[in-house]
């Protein structure tokens, strides 16, 4: 028996081993007892720096016959890659976001409906300790405002990279905050219930060479109150927050990077700080998609995603200058 529940190795097949590919790899080699390949589109390609046995055409992914993908690659070829894969009735781990439009979602939610394929997109941060200890305390609070903030500078995200190179800069490959940074979205709805309006503005407002946005800022209306999310990638303000105010006086406040969680209620304070690295909070997501593989509910698969990835299109598309 394995870590994470199953009786034999499985066959894991990564496309893409940019930054987030890698560590999913890396973290799946150190921790668990599966088999690790990677489709490369050429050969010509140098080989990966893990190792990883590589296949270059779909006869051979055809051959291995697969038990996971991990799509990990620029978000505008998930849906087309994870089409293909599901065609050949692998079980799926998309990492966030779904695409860059709801083009065709629907097609691979039927396919996966039709063969019973366990499907989950990546949105790791509900795995962050202080989410988790928020969840719990608002199952049974009702909260009166939350402010959200997530502010980094996009230049300092990949070391030895030059920024306009990577796809996040680019509107047509799924680039820009609303879908890079669109945990912040996720994790709103996983605390404060769906989310049933959304208004506001974005768009691109600093010197950056990009041609998508760098901003937005955006009201949310959900089940359980109004939630207000600013986030950009133009602010040397390194920021990732949550304040939430109760209506008996008492609030929380969450520092998500340096993994501390204030809880004042009606005066009192107390203070909880998180030994957990970005690896643990990775590997928590790894364990629990491997435990709930061929299990009939997981969480944030296609169908739950989907419903937020189309509200979060409709949001793009109404505020498009």
């Amino acid at each position: 028996m394995h870590r994470d529940g199953s009786k034999a190795p499985l066959k894991i097949l990564f496309f893409g081993l940019g930054s987030i590919g890698r560590r999913h790899a890396r973290l799946i080699s150190n921790n668990f007892d599966h088999h690790l390949f990677a489709f490369r589109n050429s050969k010509k390609s140098k080989p990966n720096k893990l190792g990883i046995k590589e296949l270059c055409y779909w006869r051979e992914v055809k051959k291995l016959s697969p038990d996971v993908a991990f799509i990990t690659n620029p978000t505008y070829m998930h849906l087309k890659t994870a089409i293909n894969c599901a065609r050949l009735g692998i079980n799926l781990f998309i990492e966030k976001p779904i695409d860059c439009d709801t083009g065709r979602l629907n097609e691979l939610i039927r396919l996966v409906r039709k063969k019973r394929l366990t499907n989950y997109i990546a949105y790791c941060m509900r795995f962050h300790p202080a989410i988790m200890q928020m969840k719990d305390y608002l199952a049974n609070k009702r909260p009166m405002h939350c402010r959200v903030t997530v502010s980094s500078y996009l230049p300092d995200w990949r070391e030895r990279r030059d920024y306009n190179r990577i796809y996040s800069t680019q509107k047509a490959k799924g680039g820009g905050v609303i879908l890079d940074l669109s945990h912040e979205i996720d994790y709103i709805q996983y605390l404060f219930g769906d989310i049933l309006e959304m208004q506001g503005a974005y768009g691109r407002i600093s010197k950056l060479k990009i041609n998508c946005e760098d901003y937005a800022d955006i009201i949310f209306k959900c089940k359980k109150g109004v939630v207000n999310l600013h986030m950009n990638f133009f602010s040397k303000n390194l920021e990732r927050t949550v304040h939430i105010d109760f209506g008996d006086s008492s609030y929380m406040k969450a520092d998500l990077i340096n993994n501390v969680l204030l809880i004042n209620k009606n005066g009192r304070e107390r203070t909880y700080r998180y030994n957990s690295e970005w690896d643990d909070i990775y590997l928590a997501q790894l364990d629990y998609f491997f435990k709930h593989l061929n299990k009939e509910k997981i969480m944030n698969n296609l169908i739950d995603a989907g419903k937020l990835f189309r509200k979060i299109t409709a949001f793009k598309n109404k505020y498009e200058k």
